[in-house]
């Protein structure tokens, strides 16, 4: 679970393709990163998305069906989103 914190927190828009619906570290990654503001997090509508796709965009993950539509988010200008420090990561070590 540590791995995702890094991965989210320092990315400026992460895909998630499949998660499942309230479990596993995709789930968990994308949720915190949500609540904490690392960056966007994208989700996956269409042909193989998880089953946990479809309500993490409700929570404030930002659709994405195609690949034009992630290089849209992409290239975006910075938004509001904070970029973690190691000091603010909570690893539960």
């Amino acid at each position: 679970m540590s791995r995702n914190k890094v991965i989210y927190a320092s990315s400026k828009v992460t895909l998630v393709v499949a998660s499942d619906h309230e479990k596993g570290g995709t789930w968990q990654g994308a949720t915190e990163a949500q609540r904490k503001g690392y960056g966007t997090v994208a989700v996956w509508q269409g042909p193989g998305e998880g089953p946990g796709n479809r309500h993490l965009v409700p929570a404030g993950a930002t659709a994405v069906g195609s690949v034009e539509q992630l290089r849209e988010l992409l290239m975006r200008p910075e938004e509001q989103a904070q970029t973690a420090t190691p000091d603010q990561l909570s690893f539960g070590l």
